[in-house]
């Protein structure tokens, strides 16, 4: 996995000087009109969270009211029938979670000399170049702080590092693509007991996130009896069976590279793989986006260099409903 900004092994072989552009050719040489860029790690994110965009534009925080009730024992609303009898009232808790919005701005310029070179190659469009390098910054920092936080600013976290999430390290020993046709059954039944006891035996999961190093080892057959009938359908089809009864229908298995070790240890500190069992709902956790990527026109003071600014707010994954979320970690 490679961040946007952490490409120092590229330093001696791609150049970011805006002549790039000028090269020695000859008669025989033919320029193509597409453009070869970078190819990055990303995700389909609303796979895994529910992404809430414009709400909340230019605020500093996000405030969730949290009610809690106070109506004691039902059998206390027991009556008898007659006059002067005595009721018994219910009441409410309030509280409240706060979580900080983060500020997010790049500006991008260039001159009339750069577009007059890049009319003159025909072959070559600068700034366009310059806003879709912006645009692929924003897209994969957004990604980045939804799962695993900022670095800079540690208030904002993400799906796969919330301090709130409890991580249980004494379930899993050992990369789930390793075990046994017996113990990925026996596996299923001792996660979701850990998971319903840490909901307070309130809800079911519908989504379980591992490590792509793993996940691409379940894809080998789950026996030599079935070879057709791989490990990640033996362990999907035991899950959703599993969930089935609580109501769940649409439990899913997703990869993360997030979730490896070595990318955990890197955007994290955590060094161990991470699996992800949780309810995905808005109501147990969401990412809000306050203010999407947007552009200002592009301006000059000179009319002969032009520049504009990108903007926008993040807020990483918001937890409402900690419990609902449980880590699996091993080294």
């Amino acid at each position: 996995m490679r961040n946007i900004n952490d490409f120092n092994e590229f330093v001696n072989a791609i150049t970011t000087d805006k002549s790039a552009y000028d090269y020695v050719v000859t008669t025989l040489t033919s320029i193509q009109d597409k453009v070869v860029t970078q190819k990055f790690y990303n995700v389909n994110i609303p796979s895994y969270v529910d992404v809430e965009a414009g709400r909340g534009a230019f605020n500093q925080k996000i405030l969730h009211n949290v009610v809690y009730d106070l109506a004691g024992n039902f059998e206390t609303g027991f009556i008898n029938t007659g006059d002067g009898v005595r009721l018994e009232k219910t009441d409410i808790g309030i509280d409240k979670l706060e979580f900080p919005i983060q500020n997010w701005a790049k500006g991008c310029r260039y001159s009339y000399i750069d577009v007059q070179q890049c009319f003159v190659a025909s072959n070559f469009d600068l700034v366009e170049q310059l806003i879709q390098s912006r645009k692929r910054n924003w897209d994969l920092g957004l990604q980045q702080t939804i799962f695993v936080g900022s670095k800079n600013n540690p208030s904002i976290t993400g799906l796969c590092n919330n301090a709130a999430v409890t991580s249980n390290t004494t379930t899993l020993t050992e990369k789930i693509s390793g075990m046994t046709t017996a113990e990925l059954t026996a596996f299923v039944s001792v996660v979701l007991a850990d998971y319903y006891n840490n909901t307070n035996k309130t809800v079911a999961p519908n989504l379980f996130i591992i490590p792509t190093d793993d996940y691409l080892g379940l894809t080998a057959p789950a026996s030599d009896y079935a070879p057709q009938y791989s490990r990640l359908q033996l362990l999907q089809d035991a899950f959703k069976a599993a969930v089935a009864g609580f109501g769940v229908t649409d439990f899913q298995i997703l990869p993360l590279a997030y979730l490896n070790k070595t990318q955990m240890n890197q955007y994290t500190g955590v060094n161990k793989y991470r699996y992800v069992l949780a309810n995905k709902s808005p109501d147990t956790y969401y990412a809000p986006v306050p203010v999407e990527f947007t552009m200002t026109q592009f301006g000059t003071r000179d009319n002969f260099n032009f520049e504009n600014v990108a903007y926008g707010q993040i807020a990483g994954t918001v937890v409402l409903r900690p419990q609902e979320i449980l880590y699996f970690d091993f080294a």
